[in-house]
């Protein structure tokens, strides 16, 4: 049976229908406003993050090129031709790094890029180096206790094994340096080993190269940056360099010790232990973390 409605009630259904309908479009209205403003957050955000990424960027290689620039035309005290050849190789390794970032894991890693910005600044820092001395050069040495702390997620022995090269390391020892360099490139070996015995390393890619028999470090390397998430030939081969840049630096300075105090005084000193432990550190951002 109809309903028979007084033109007054008739108006009241009117109105609530259209307040309803008004309702329903405020409340789509609001959704919209809402899911707009979520939109301009997380692109403001993200346009935030490009450019502090490209600042990042465009700094890094600011720093570099004026590394670079200092290394080609100052007259320098290391005189190692291959020991040139590995800062090169490190620094031709960070481009490729740096260039392979876009559009990978590495984008979203700062960390790992920034640290190998400065592994390869470091090491253009300390290659050149003026005329008047080493001790020209300068790089931050992280705390005794935070780069144990990262042997220590390692194995305890490397712990144990850094704390036996800081003893050598004074300037009253005239062979700090090479008792130094001897203990931190055994260090920096276990390091490597450790996270890739030979086993491993095959038993994953039997064609992996060798020397001597053994996968080589930068195949090592790999298989660790495959077996964390971060497979990345580029990064791989910036690792290898770094680690083979420290090795060589160790060389140069060894070469340069002489008579019953050396030529390195104490700011010398500390400078290649900080080189260390910039490659420790890296090792462990690309390791461990």
């Amino acid at each position: 049976m109809v309903r028979r409605v007084s033109p007054s009630q008739y108006r009241s259904i009117l109105r609530q229908a259209a307040q309803k309908q008004q309702r329903a479009i405020n409340d789509y209205n609001r959704a919209v406003r809402q899911h707009n403003s979520q939109v301009r957050r997380v692109v403001d955000s993200y346009n935030r993050d490009v450019r502090a990424h490209n600042a990042r960027v465009a700094e890094n290689r600011r720093n570099l090129r004026a590394a670079v620039q200092r290394l080609s035309t100052g007259r320098v005290v290391i005189r190692s031709t291959t020991y040139y050849r590995s800062v090169a190789t490190l620094h031709q390794s960070y481009e490729a790094v740096e260039q392979s970032a876009p559009g990978s894991w590495l984008e979203s890693r700062d960390d790992i890029l920034d640290l190998a910005q400065v592994e390869a600044a470091n090491s253009l820092a300390l290659a050149g180096v003026a005329e008047s001395g080493l001790n020209n050069a300068s790089m931050q040495s992280e705390e005794d206790s935070e780069v144990e702390r990262r042997l220590g997620e390692f194995s305890d022995d490397l712990a144990s094994r850094w704390r036996g090269a800081l003893f050598s390391l004074n300037p009253s020892n005239p062979d700090a340096a090479r008792h130094f360099s001897a203990s931190s490139r055994e260090l920096l070996a276990q390091i490597i080993e450790g996270e890739a015995p030979d086993d491993a390393v095959l038993a994953s890619n039997p064609d992996a190269p060798l020397f001597d028999g053994r996968p080589t470090r930068r195949a090592r390397l790999a298989y660790c940056l495959v077996r964390s998430g971060k497979a990345s030939d580029a990064l791989a081969a910036f690792a290898d360099a770094d680690v083979d840049e420290v090795v060589e630096l160790f060389k140069v300075f060894n070469d340069g010790t002489h008579g019953p105090a050396g030529v390195f005084d104490a700011s010398n000193l500390h400078l290649i232990r900080s080189r260390v432990e910039g490659a420790v550190t890296f090792l462990h951002s690309i390791l461990r973390t």
